[in-house]
């Protein structure tokens, strides 16, 4: 079943699930994908309206994980995000419309 929006999160202590959870709750039709879970997958693509990618910030910079996922990831449809930082972040990124474009 193909969903209007997907998000890929990674997770170290639940802060960057929760965020993931609070954003597919606002978007509604929403898919939460861990990339744990992906990560002998050759080639991902999603087939969704809208792709979002949360994770923290390790040394200003991306998780090894994730960069490694982004790697083989086809391009997608429409728009991606990239959630990265505090709770507070992503709900000022929401209420200013960069998440619901």
């Amino acid at each position: 079943m193909n969903m209007k929006n997907v998000i890929y999160y990674f997770t170290g202590t639940g802060n960057s699930l929760a965020v993931a959870k609070k954003i597919a709750a606002a978007l509604g039709e929403c898919e939460l994908v861990p990339i744990a879970s992906l990560r002998d997958t050759p080639a991902i693509a999603p087939d969704a309206e809208r792709v979002g990618i949360v994770c923290p910030v390790y040394f200003l910079g991306l998780p090894l994980m994730v960069a490694e996922f982004a790697g083989p990831v086809r391009p997608f449809k429409r728009r991606v995000y990239l959630c990265r930082g505090h709770l507070w972040e992503a709900a000022a990124n929401q209420r200013s419309g960069s998440l619901t474009g």
